[in-house]
């Protein structure tokens, strides 16, 4: 998902950056390896917009807390999180 948006971001990227924080919502990050989120948070579009970095933090976060289950439940807590850090079912 994260690929597609970023092309699809890049195809047209002055009209399109704007939907840029909106489509990121929608991928899952938390369930990405550590490596990748370190190369994604590394991107200058991704960088550059607080709220895409919001869900990298949030991620980076969930993988340290993920071994502590108190923790985790508080963190999961957050509704807008809580959609954003479990696979999706079909």
């Amino acid at each position: 998902v994260y690929d597609c948006v970023l092309k699809w971001i890049n195809h047209d990227n002055e009209k399109r950056v704007g939907f840029l924080a909106k489509l990121m919502e929608n991928v899952r990050f938390c369930l990405l390896k550590h490596e990748d989120l370190v190369l994604i948070s590394e991107d200058p579009l991704i960088k550059s917009n607080l709220l895409c970095m919001e869900f990298i933090v949030e991620a980076f976060q969930f993988k340290m807390i993920k071994s502590n289950n108190l923790e985790l439940m508080k963190f999961q807590n957050d509704s807008n999180a809580k959609t954003r850090m479990r696979p999706r079912v079909p």
